[in-house]
């Protein structure tokens, strides 16, 4: 692969990513729960599945 694609995959994966996190910022928001339950490790999943799934 050329530098050109995984310059693509990459800025793919990052906007989906980036989506995912603030949608899910935004659910917990709007249930009134301020802080992160789950700690980072939910990050650390989300990550490993949006780069499963790409």
């Amino acid at each position: 692969m050329n530098k050109k694609k995984w310059i693509r995959i990459v800025s793919v994966y990052s906007m989906i990513y980036t989506a995912i996190t603030l949608l899910n910022s935004v659910l917990y928001l709007c249930n009134g729960t301020y802080e992160d339950p789950s700690g980072n490790w939910h990050e650390l999943g989300r990550a490993m599945i949006l780069l499963i799934f790409c």
